[in-house]
């Protein structure tokens, strides 16, 4: 589980896969190809790459709902906690094939 800090109530938000992925079918309904670029961002960071630089080599733009940046860095820790429950990196495919499928997309 990963919390986000919301300046709004100053509290601590609890954010999970359902979430992120209703926040993608919402970017997706408003810009097909720019949340597909963001999709790939996950991907990139998925496997291995830091948040920061793949916001700025895939240009990322904040299109509704959550920035890329909070999207990147949540499924960065998420992904790490999940490679701590499941061996050789299993689970974090669990959520990045299940978002890939969501969309129609392919890991390369």
């Amino acid at each position: 589980m990963v919390f986000i800090y919301s300046p709004d109530n100053e509290g601590l938000w609890l954010i999970s896969h359902d979430e992120i992925l209703e926040d993608l079918r919402l970017k997706f309904q408003t810009n097909q190809s720019e949340t597909e670029n963001l999709i790939y961002g996950l991907l990139d960071v998925c496997n291995g790459k830091e948040p920061d630089d793949v916001i700025i080599n895939r240009d990322l733009k904040t299109i509704n709902g959550l920035e890329p940046e909070k999207l990147l860095k949540v499924y960065k820790w998420i992904w790490g906690q999940e490679d701590c429950n499941y061996p050789n990196a299993e689970g974090r495919w669990l959520s990045m094939n299940a978002i890939l499928s969501e969309f129609n997309l392919k890991k390369d």
